[in-house]
């Protein structure tokens, strides 16, 4: 008798075997197999026809495999975010100087920003490398802080765009195949 899973998580089939074997079935498969030009799908291949308890306990052997693809995917998940965080903290360019966009620096030019009416100019601010860079007028200061803002939400865009590719996964195979580029 055959049993077939579509849209599956990629199993490592000598890992299901096992498990199969492990379980409390009465009746074992005797093979386990995807198919090369249709390898979403599993093939699973019984003697007989399964008892009503045996499908139950098969079934909750082969939808654990989802639990491997959700894991795929959070795992793809973070390392897209710590590259997000990586990118931030490397800071944004602005007049071929790099400034820095810490949770604190962020606060200092969100706060120069709003308050660019009452500074005195030129405005001193550091740079990436603690070096002293000159902003001239209330012109620059929103040239600067836009530059920044735009850097985050570049690099947040793109960052959500690749969690939204590896959210569409079906397969661990997919979510392995999502490199990010940034």
């Amino acid at each position: 008798m055959e049993y077939i899973y579509n849209s599956i998580a990629i199993f490592n089939l000598e890992e299901l075997g096992k498990q199969v074997i492990a379980s409390a079935m009465t009746d074992k498969a005797y093979q386990y197999c995807t198919h090369e030009a249709d390898s979403d799908t599993l093939y699973v291949y019984f003697e007989n026809t399964l008892s009503a308890g045996d499908k139950t306990i098969l079934d909750s052997i082969i939808n654990d495999g989802d639990l491997e693809l959700d894991s795929a995917k959070n795992n793809k998940k973070k390392t897209i975010d710590a590259k997000t965080d990586e990118l931030i903290l490397n800071g944004f360019t602005y007049d071929s100087t790099v400034f820095s966009l810490s949770l604190a620096a962020q606060s200092t030019w969100t706060g120069m920003f709003s308050a660019q009416a009452y500074l005195t100019y030129p405005m001193a601010v550091s740079t990436l490398s603690s070096a002293s860079y000159s902003l001239a007028d209330a012109t620059a200061v929103t040239n600067f802080y836009l530059t920044g803002v735009g850097t985050i939400e570049a690099v947040l865009g793109s960052g959500r765009s690749l969690k939204v590719a590896v959210n569409a996964c079906t397969t661990i195979a997919e979510v392995n195949a999502i490199v990010d580029p940034r």
